[in-house]
């Protein structure tokens, strides 16, 4: 942003200066530059100093609002924070969302509550991804699989390992 600029060539020497104020907004982190750069820190695996750039509050406020709170709850997933991780998945599962959000959620509830070592709440959650359309269904089909294992429903198991095998040779899992 500048000042407009005269018709006239021989007028540019009239043109305000940027005030230093001004600069220095033009400069200021907004809220989703900061939320941007929380997102790095996470990749990065600064787990800690990006928790506080994800969950600032005027993020709610945004466009990506949704996607502020699962970052919050990726982030305290992975701080090992499991009882913050489950209440902010478990509150943004209840909300109607579009797009990756659903199963995203749904696959860190399970991450959340196989951490807890609870294989039977891994499972209820898993299930119904198995049966739906997702962007790696073998690697659902293997979570559930695992989780089923592990809470002793052996039959469950073996029908997802089986699906695995038979459906998705060619993959890793």
């Amino acid at each position: 942003e500048h000042p407009p600029l005269p018709g006239h060539r021989s007028h540019f020497w009239l043109v305000p200066e940027l005030s230093v104020a001004r600069t220095a907004a033009a400069r200021a982190e907004t809220t989703l530059t900061r939320f941007s750069r929380g997102v790095k820190l996470f990749t990065e695996g600064d787990y800690a100093g990006a928790l506080p750039l994800v969950s600032a509050p005027a993020l709610a406020s945004t466009s990506l609002a949704d996607y502020a709170a699962y970052y919050t709850g990726l982030t305290q997933l992975r701080l090992e924070r499991l009882d913050e991780a489950k209440k902010t998945f478990d509150a943004l599962a209840e909300r109607k969302l579009t797009g990756y959000l659903p199963e995203g959620i749904a696959l860190r509830q399970a991450e959340v509550a196989t951490a807890r070592l609870d294989q039977q709440s891994a499972l209820a959650v898993l299930e119904p991804l198995t049966r739906q359309k997702t962007t790696a269904p073998e690697v659902i089909l293997m979570l559930a699989a695992r989780a089923a294992q592990g809470a002793g429903e052996y039959d469950k198991a073996i029908a997802h390992f089986r699906r695995v095998y038979f459906e998705f040779p060619l993959s890793a899992e």
